[in-house]
């Protein structure tokens, strides 16, 4: 149990009653899992998490999972180390997300998938929507991010050129 000052050296930037936007989070691998702790330790309070994948023994390194994970689902194993680290809850979906912005509101997508082909077919999906993209994409030692406003087409039209033919 805490006395309230769980988020009291980042008030100045940010109220965490000011982070209550829904947030999705498609992939719980290398960048997902770590930005799903990220912003539950931030105070994030609705936050979405989808990976139909289940933890593997090569997951270890790079994720935040551990040995007693393995074989499970890795959002049920995130669910589960969030809560046990920030004492926060997040939603989960253990569901493969190429369809997913067809009646679902949310604020703001991290796209956080290994391949370019789900992530071109969720960014098709998202064109036009209100929604702000931020996609994280890692290959060794090196990670680029982009972000898109995707209801703005000058921006779309910049990150369709970091879309690429596998």
């Amino acid at each position: 149990m805490t006395n309230g000052n769980v988020y009291i050296r980042q008030t100045g930037l940010v109220n965490p009653d000011n982070l209550t936007m829904p947030i999705s989070i498609i992939g719980a691998g290398g960048i997902g899992s770590w930005s799903s702790l990220a912003l539950s330790k931030m105070g994030c309070s609705n936050i979405t998490v989808y990976d139909f994948d289940s933890v593997e023994e090569h997951n270890l390194g790079s994720q935040i999972y551990s040995h007693t994970d393995i074989g499970e689902l890795k959002v049920v194993a995130l669910k589960s180390k969030l809560n046990l680290i920030t004492g926060n809850s997040i939603n989960i979906s253990p569901a493969r997300m190429t369809n997913l912005y067809q009646n679902v509101l949310t604020d703001i997508v991290i796209l956080a998938v290994d391949n370019i082909e789900t992530r071109t077919k969720i960014y098709q999906t998202l064109i036009k929507e209100d929604v702000l993209l931020i996609d994280g994409r890692m290959a060794g030692n090196a990670i680029e991010i982009y972000t898109c406003k995707m209801n703005d087409m000058i921006q779309c039209k910049a990150y369709e050129k970091t879309l690429f033919t596998p």
